[in-house]
């Protein structure tokens, strides 16, 4: 027999909740696959299966293993070593997609942008006219490139010359004060210029000067650039920092009034800036609303994808001929869509839309008419999300997978591996599941026209119907059981338990033992862990020799720490859920093939209006021709009656599905409601109906996709009709739009935006004026009673900046700044300093430092590798333009450029790597060509001479500079961005329950308020930019140099997830009350305890612990209100709307009503047409997404607990054998 550690396992949770809302069971008809190897081991209560591997898995475990290539491998040179070979120039796949002509026009406008830049320098005359820093005109043309629309590149440019000018001033006032404290002035005429460069003029006082305004200076673009990056500023940011260290390094070596020092940068930055507003005007212009609507296009194109895959999904599925494991895998392309839709399409939308109203464009279209189609569009994105929603709650019903993350795995924390036989039973067809027929728990109606469909019978019924046909998976051994009498106990009748002997779900009285307590639990799971390691003990052991190798694993064990399993109490709950819940996979595939016939037209029609939704959008895009026989191209009546044709095929389609299609999956569910035989209240109540609640998940999404889809194509129409003809569109002037804000920056995925945890951007708290509105208070002092004492708080409360992450890198920025230009301020190095360009050391040195030390070391690493391979660009360039020693030949050079440029400009536009990266290459390839041109035709005034000298000083020097940088991020006080990311994720929970509040309150409004609504749409948006922005902190964090161990880099990832999809969800059914009637919204918040101030109680508490555990880093308790699933589920519900003990179903007389009041207006008795209508719709829908929220606020719990651990433990917590059964 083979062992169980020869063959791979597959490890999965089997938590499998109720229905979509956690009410009522759901039977389940399992047929394992026996296997003759399962064996029961006794030591830690583990169930094994040998796993064999097809085809499809092997291509699974492929694609996986090439994914986790590109993965940032741990450690500081593996890391080097990632970055060179996927993020160097050996990585080319992703040209093909930039060759079109949408993407080339930017790329021949930069590139003659460039080459005008180098001809400036070639050409005598003009080289003169730039001064002794022309090469910088190469550098501004690769770090600031035309490739933006005009309004674009105007704005970036107009605030690159407003702080380099506002950076000018400051050091005119250095300058002025120089004058005044030097004690030994020269006239200009008299002053040797090789005594200037040497430091011979150098003084104390005027070099105290330049390096205190050097320091604040700097210190204060460094912090502005933190605190507002992402924004049209953070470049405008460096040159005025480059422009301090210009100018402030060189005034005091004059002996004379020097202010014109500016003049050195200003000038070749003014001229190249004309040269790229030139350029955007007349080369191949692209205006704001050109751009706004390819983005719109590809905003849309991932969402047209998902329809496709869709449409294919339910085309094979309505024929039966798709299995449980296709409609899951759907759910990941559709959800990497959605994904793709909001941040490469919207998000860039979203950048765009501040740039509007200044765009000069000549088209049909103008600000208004596009800001009204993306308010459209931004409500078509949202709505996709529901449709992922679907495939999400199915997979984690089918594969169990309720609690497990990244982050924690229920079964590992129990010491247990499922036996895997759900592979097969997935993959089946509908075909092979009707083996056995179920008998029906009542008589019905001969005339019932759907007596031969599968039919919903009662709990106790489909139990005996599967007594005979369960296969139970083997259990331990039986002297386990005979040493565990209260394991045993809890078996068979006896205990109380309404489970039959083979038991049913994952989980049967048979083959489940409970534990003791949870010590028991622990030493199980160590045992269990200890076993999983010995596969890789005696591969060392293999490979080593057996003294060294077992001496090498006992010092491992001592050194190391075990951690104890967290989340034992929830992990039994849950398993004691799941012992109730029944599946019927006969039933299920008949429901999923009911959905799909029935939701197929209605997909296709989708499908068709998002194809014509982008058509519209490109026609409109190509109608800017001057001519007028161009334009009929793209206008015209055949135009407007495609445009109707389009919106009455998805109207119709709509209507179709709401009034007939949708109602075929209530079919299976009619015989309850036959009037010959109707069902009584217990029936109705225990009928299994989770596929019907996810049924209706998908109707109510497709449905509300749809009416935005159509909204759109009618705004479409409208604009059309409203705009026949071209015009010259004009800005709209509106100060508010020169205030540079977060979303006019490009959303690239690359920027790690705001790093304050307590703010986030876009986020509106809700008015002071709301009566019994919650303020928090400070514990350490009681509210000012005088004016006086108000005061002192608000000096107080400005004061305290200066303790913050922000205050501390300014003043370590200004620090580093002077203490890398300090050799330029003394005799003995101001000579060594100015010839070896220890400038580049000096800017190197300030733009790399970070606030958090993480940060400084990423930037460190890409640095490196970006002017390694700008570096060896150059000096490429340089050796075909100017071979061997040469100086080389203007057109010899003209012409190498020419060629060259366009290929630099390709990465640095389009490479798919960080900004930094792509902007450190680029300019070091300018620096070394431009460089090196200047010294060998113009003034050479250092010792660097041109190609290869030029190309190893650069790289010397940013070595010097970036590491003076990593070393300075490392003296205290450190700024820890673990700490930081910690306090963001306790803030993001705090506001997530501030959400949950604000949403509760606006359902229990009677008149809603439509400020509120938008207020918090508004603010669930800016939840969730802040935690895709965290996400991307993650990786700047794990270049922290840590001795106490590795960050935990996966948990935090998966709290990042559970914490979007919460967001998603909250989203989600704050639309659902938006559209609900007043009264079904009170029957919602009963049902799902919302109302029930004791059930929010539990999930305020849970919100708190997990918020206030991060933010003070301490532990969450052991025993808390987790799981929130179990209290949800106190009453069960069923189809019923509301099952209350104080509601009378068969009184329904306004008595009732009276005695009752807070049920008035809640319809309590469900028929046919209540079943039937859209209001039942809603609630369903609105009920599935409360009951995953609840869901995840449990996994959030136990993923906080996997980061804290827990505390104030209790034994005997896991032994529920003489609780009450929680549903």
């Amino acid at each position: 027999m083979p062992l169980q550690s020869e063959k791979p396992r597959q490890r999965k949770t089997a938590f499998e909740l109720n229905d979509a809302d956690g009410n009522g069971p759901a039977s389940r008809t399992r047929t394992p696959k026996e296997n003759p190897t399962s064996q029961s081991t006794a030591d830690d209560h583990s169930l094994r299966k040998d796993v064999t591997f097809n085809e499809k898995d092997i291509k699974k475990l492929e694609e996986e293993g090439e994914k986790s290539k590109r993965k940032l491998p741990p450690g500081i040179w593996p890391k080097i070593k990632w970055m060179v070979m996927n993020n160097g120039v050996l990585q080319l796949d992703w040209i093909p997609g930039v060759m079109n002509w949408r993407s080339l026009k930017p790329l021949i406008r930069c590139s003659i942008a460039g080459w005008i830049a180098m001809l400036l320098l070639i050409i005598s005359p003009t080289e003169k006219i730039l001064g002794t820093a022309s090469f910088f005109t190469l550098v501004i043309a690769f770090l600031t490139p035309p490739d933006k629309s005009f309004p674009q590149n105007a704005e970036l440019h107009f605030f690159s010359m407003l702080f380099v000018a506002i950076s000018w001033a400051w050091v005119c006032i250095a300058a002025a004060i120089c004058s005044a404290v030097r004690e030994n002035p020269i006239p200009s005429s008299e002053a040797v210029a090789a005594d200037i460069y040497a430091g011979g003029y150098l003084e104390a006082k005027t070099s105290i000067v330049c390096a205190v305004f050097l320091g604040f200076g700097s210190g204060f673009f460094c912090w502005l650039k933190a605190r507002t990056a992402p924004s049209p500023i953070t470049l405008p940011c460096v040159l005025a920092c480059i422009q301090m260290d210009v100018a402030l390094t060189l005034i005091p070596l004059y002996p004379y009034d020097f202010y014109t020092s500016g003049l050195v940068f200003f000038i070749p930055m003014a001229i190249q800036v004309g040269v790229h507003l030139v350029l955007s005007v007349f080369l191949f212009p692209q205006s704001v609303s050109y751009l706004y609507l390819n983005q719109f296009c590809a905003t849309l194109s991932p969402l047209e994808s998902s329809m496709t895959s869709m449409k294919s999904l339910f085309e094979s599925a309505a024929v039966g001929n798709a299995s449980l494991n296709e409609w899951i895998e759907l759910g990941v392309p559709l959800r990497a869509d959605k994904v793709k839709s909001e941040t490469v399409g919207f998000g860039a939308m979203s950048a765009l839309r501040g740039s509007l109203g200044m765009d000069v464009s000549w088209g049909r279209l103008g600000a208004k008419d596009l800001e009204r189609l993306g308010k459209s569009v931004k409500d078509v994105t949202l709505r996709s999300g529901g449709i992922t929603f679907f495939f999400d709650i199915f997979k984690s019903a089918l594969t169990h997978d309720v609690l497990d993350s990244n982050a924690f795995h229920a079964r590992e924390a129990l010491g247990q591996d499922l036996d895997d036989n759900e592979s097969d039973r997935l993959d089946s067809r509908p075909g092979s599941v009707y083996q056995t027929s179920q008998p029906p728990s009542r008589a019905t109606s001969p005339s019932s026209s759907h007596e031969n469909l599968p039919r919903l019978n009662s709990t106790a019924a489909v139990a005996r119907s599967q007594t005979k046909e369960s296969v139970p998976i083997p259990s331990r051994p039986r002297s386990e059981l005979e040493r565990d009498p209260e394991s045993s106990a809890d078996e068979g009748p006896g205990s109380g338990r309404d489970s039959p002997a083979t038991g049913s779900g994952m989980f049967s009285r048979e083959r489940t033992t409970r534990f003791s307590n949870v010590d028991r639990s622990r030493s199980s799971w160590t045992s269990g862990r200890k076993r999983a390691d010995s596969p890789s003990r005696s591969h060392a052991r293999d490979h080593h020799h057996h003294h060294h190798s077992t001496s090498h694993f006992n010092l491992l064990e001592k050194l190391r720490k075990s951690q104890e399993p967290v989340g034992l109490f929830e992990s039994h709950r849950y398993m004691d859920l799941e012992k109730k819940s029944e599946f019927q996979d006969d039933h299920i595939h008949y429901q999923l093939q009911l959905l799909a016939s029935s939701s197929l037209p209605l997909v296709r029609a989708l499908d068709e209006a998002i194809k014509h939704a982008i058509a519209w959008a490109e026609r409109m895009n190509n109608d800017r021709s001057l001519s007028s026989t161009d334009s009929k191209k793209f206008r015209g009546d055949s135009f407007l009656k495609a445009n109707d044709q389009a919106i009455e095929a998805l109207k119709a389609a709509i209507i179709k599905f709401k009034t007939v299609d949708r109602l075929s999956v209530i079919e299976p569910f009619t015989h309850l409601f036959d009037p010959s035989h109707p069902a009584n209240h217990e029936e109705i109540k225990n009928v299994p109906h989770r596929d019907l609640f996810w049924c209706f998940a998908l109707q109510f999404n497709l449905l509300a996709f749809g009416d935005d889809l159509l909204r759109l194509c009618e705004d479409q129409q409208a604009i059309e009709l409203k705009r026949p003809k071209q015009r010259l569109w004009f800005p709209v002037f509106d100060w508010k739009q020169f205030i540079p804000t977060r979303e006019q920056e490009e959303c690239d995925g690359q920027q790690m935006g705001e790093q304050d945890p307590e703010r986030i951007d876009g986020f509106k708290p809700r008015a002071d004026s709301v009566v019994m509105h919650a303020q928090a208070r400070d514990p350490d002092t009681l509210e000012p009673s005088t004016v006086f004492l108000a005061v002192l708080a608000r000096i107080h409360k400005a004061f305290s900046m200066l303790k913050s992450n922000q205050f501390m890198f300014a003043c370590k920025a200004g620090i580093i700044t002077v203490l890398v230009a300090t050799p330029s301020w003394t005799p003995g190095s101001a000579k060594v300093f100015y010839a070896n360009r220890g400038l580049w050391a000096l800017i190197m040195a300030q733009l790399t430092l970070g606030m958090f030390s993480g940060e400084t070391t990423m930037a460190w690493v890409a640095r490196v590798v970006a002017t390694f391979w700008g570096c060896v660009t150059g000096l490429l360039i340089w050796s075909i333009g100017a071979p061997g020693d040469h100086i080389g030949n203007h057109y010899g050079m003209a012409a190498v450029t020419a060629v060259a440029f366009p290929i630099v400009f390709l990465f640095r536009l389009y490479y798919p790597s960080p900004p930094l990266t792509k902007i450190l290459y680029s300019v070091s390839t300018a620096l070394v060509v431009g460089y090196s041109w200047q010294n060998a035709h113009g003034i050479r005034t250092t010792n660097a001479s041109w190609g290869f000298d030029v190309a190893w000083r650069r790289f010397t020097l940013v070595m010097i500079g970036i590491t003076a940088a990593w070393i300075w991020s490392s003296v205290p006080p450190v700024a820890s961005g673990k700490r930081n990311i910690r306090a963001s994720y306790s803030r993001v929970i705090t506001t997530t329950g501030d959400a949950l509040c604000a949403i509760v309150s606006y359902s229990n409004d009677v008149v809603p308020d439509e400020e509120e609504h938008a207020r918090i749409e508004g603010n669930l948006i800016a939840v969730k930019k802040k935690l895709n922005q965290l996400e991307l902190r993650h990786k700047a964090v794990t270049y922290e140099i840590s001795f106490r161990g590795t960050w935990p880099i996966e948990r935090y990832t998966a709290l990042k997830s559970v914490l979007s999809d919460i967001v998603t969800l909250m989203n989600q059914l704050h639309f659902i009350m938006g559209v609900m009637d007043p009264a079904w919204k009170k029957a919602l918040l009963i049902r799902t305890r919302l109302s029930d101030p004791r059930f929010m109680g539990d999930v305020l508490a849970v919100i708190s612990l997990c918020s206030t555990a991060l933010q003070s880093k301490s532990p969450l308790p052991q025993i808390t209100p987790c799981p929130l699933v179990e209290r949800y589920l106190e009453r069960r519900h069923g189809l019923l709307v509301v099952d209350d003990e104080n509601i009378d179903h068969r009184d329904v007389t306004q008595e009732n009503e009276k005695a009752y009041p807070r049920f008035k207006g809640v319809p309590r008795r469900v028929t046919v047409d209540i079943l039937k209508s859209e209001e039942y719709l809603r609630f369903s829908m609105a009920c599935a997404t409360c009951f995953a929220l609840v869901g995840r606020f449990d996994k959030m719990m136990l993923i906080c607990k996997t980061l804290l651990g827990e505390t104030f433990h209790l034994a005997g917590v896991a032994d529920y054998s003489n609780y009450p059964s929680p549903v």
